[in-house]
Formats: C-alpha cells, structure tokens, sequence
C-alpha cells in the first residue's frame, strides 16, 4: 500500500479489546460501547468465547477514512 508515493509499514491482523478501540478512536469506552451497539462503526464484532473483540485492520481502515 502506498500513500503520496510512500510505502505504508506492514499492519500484523491482531484482534481488540473494546477498551482499546475506543483508545485508538479517541472516545470514553461507555461511549464506544453505546455507538457500537447502535452500529455506528463499520467493524463487526469477534467472539473469543465470551469476549468481544475487533479487528485491528477494521479499526484503522474506519481511522484512515474517518
């Protein structure tokens, strides 16, 4: 991938604690999980057994595009 003719750095798939995403996007964690159970994010929950996650590439493609 590049972006104005520079190579983006090489992103390891790695899956999100809810807490961290709503670090990355900047936002209070009650807020992120109030939006994101309205479905104002376009990342789709994992299931870990009973934990939730979310996709890192998810979160910064919606990051890059916000």
């Amino acid at each position: 991938l590049t972006e104005k003719g520079e190579l983006k750095p090489a992103i390891m798939p790695k899956l999100l604690t809810s807490q961290e995403v709503a670090g990355m996007i900047n936002i209070g964690l009650n807020n992120f999980k109030r939006l994101e159970t309205a479905g104002a994010f376009p990342f789709k929950r994992k299931y870990v057994g009973s934990s939730v996650r979310f996709r890192n590439l998810d979160v910064i493609r919606y990051i890059e595009n916000d």
